[in-house]
């Protein structure tokens, strides 16, 4: 992708023109950090769309200790750990740095084609960042150490449920105890699992029947819909009134779902997924169940755990309770840091040693 983005350096001169104060770029590839220095903007603000990831976290000097600090990345562990969790753990740690520093490499050598080999590397450019936000919120993510400069924002964009209109306001109120939503978000589309777990999906969730499903399914996915349609308990769209969330355990599904202050079953398929599960567990108002493992047995049971014990409940309205009532509100601190760095420009003093 940077190789690509230089090969048209020329269009990036528009940008250039605009003299832009600051420029926030996603944690992922630090390719935009070059990108930024390349073009003369020395206000960079990194931003981690996961929780703090550990590539993210190492350029910038931020501690991460093993022995309680998963990796981001296709890892189902927790804080707590075994000897054996530990060591797995810092064998995923040094995985990641290792396949993430080959793709600064190469973001490198794509920009040094052009800008000459002096130019600084991408990994010293990330480290002098000047703030650092995190799509995270300090009361879901289990405590871990952090610098001065990295600033969470997660639940930034939530809004206040609207009312629900027809069918669905109706098809809601049939439900004797409330209403599960089942989404497995935009990267893993219903189309893609077997037509026999559909089918003992929506048979499991006929086995409710005091309460009413609301099942997100992509709009090309003609067998789920075939399947849902005779059942008179599933309906296939979307709504935010529910007692449990289904859910692939995407960030920003977590994040929402926390705010509302409901339980959740987690059926994570890759990358911070498996890690958001676990927090979800960690935290009290969530069960994991493994996609290697997904049936009808293993779905109802995590199910029935969570619809039949407070709990869980409990602990959701605990961490909901948190994260609305905590002193500034994303969106505020978002902000208010974006403008202090406009107007300071870099700041040194929030560059620790080991960075």
């Amino acid at each position: 992708m940077c190789e690509a983005i230089m090969d048209r350096r020329k269009e990036l001169d528009i940008i250039k023109d605009y003299g832009f104060d600051v420029v926030i770029t996603e944690m992922y590839d630090l390719c935009g950090v070059g990108i930024t220095r390349f073009l003369g903007i020395k206000n960079h603000i990194w931003y981690s769309t996961t929780p703090l990831h550990d590539n993210f976290a190492y350029n910038m000097g931020v501690p991460a200790p093993v022995s309680y600090v998963p990796t981001t990345e296709e890892n189902l562990l927790g804080p707590v750990m075994s000897f054996i969790d530990r060591a797995y753990n810092m064998f995923m740690y040094l995985v990641t740095l290792k396949l993430h520093h080959h793709g600064s490499d190469r973001s490198n050598d794509a920009i040094r084609k052009y800008a000459g080999p002096d130019f600084p590397c991408v990994r010293e450019l990330a480290a002098e960042s000047t703030i650092a936000f995190v799509n995270n919120d300090e009361f879901l993510e289990p405590a871990r150490p952090i610098l001065h400069k990295t600033i969470y924002i997660g639940g930034i964009g939530i809004r206040e449920p609207k009312p629900l209109e027809e069918p669905f306001a109706s098809f809601i109120q049939k439900a004797k105890k409330g209403v599960v939503l089942f989404s497995l978000g935009t990267f893993a589309p219903t189309r893609i699992i077997k037509y026999s777990l559909k089918k003992e999906i929506v048979e499991l969730f006929s086995e409710f029947e005091d309460y009413q499903f609301i099942v997100k399914v992509d709009a090309t996915d003609e067998a789920f819909f075939k399947l849902a349609e005779n059942v008179k308990n599933v309906k296939v769209t979307s709504s935010s009134q529910i007692k449990l969330f289904i859910t692939h355990g995407g960030m920003n599904s977590l994040l929402e779902t926390a705010t509302r202050g409901v339980p959740v079953v987690v059926i994570p398929f890759y990358t911070d997924q498996f890690r958001n599960s676990k927090t979800a567990e960690y935290r009290g108002f969530g069960v994991v169940v493994q996609k290697i493992h997904l049936n009808r047995e293993t779905l109802g049971a995590a199910m029935k755990q969570v619809l039949e014990n407070d709990r869980y409940k409990e602990a959701a309205l605990r961490v909901s309770h948190l994260m609305r009532t905590k002193p500034f509100k994303p969106e505020e601190v978002f902000l208010r840091w974006t403008e202090f760095v406009a107007e300071n420009g870099v700041l040194p003093e929030l560059i620790p040693e080991g960075a």
